[in-house]
């Protein structure tokens, strides 16, 4: 029986796989979509994204499909990298 992190990677493995035959007409697709706090956070996917991961062999992977899962936890304000205000 597959535990509930592999069911979720399966999900997400078949939208990437959905979203990866749209590629080469759309070159930019929403692969995934994850709702928390009531905002909607959309991961997408580009060719060049694709080609570099499978070039760097972590397309698909385990590592690559967990990443994916970790996004639906969302992005938290409070910890940005760069600050609010644009400029540098």
């Amino acid at each position: 029986m597959l535990d509930i992190l592999e069911m979720i990677q399966d999900e997400i493995k078949s939208a990437i796989t959905d979203a990866e035959a749209m590629l080469p007409r759309e070159g930019f697709v929403i692969a995934c979509s994850f709702e928390r706090n009531g905002r909607v956070l959309r991961v997408g996917i580009t060719e060049r994204f694709r080609k570099a991961c499978k070039k760097g062999r972590v397309w698909k992977s385990k590592p690559f499909l967990a990443t994916f899962k970790n996004a639906e936890y969302g992005f938290d304000e409070t910890h940005a990298r760069s600050p609010v205000s644009g400029g540098a």
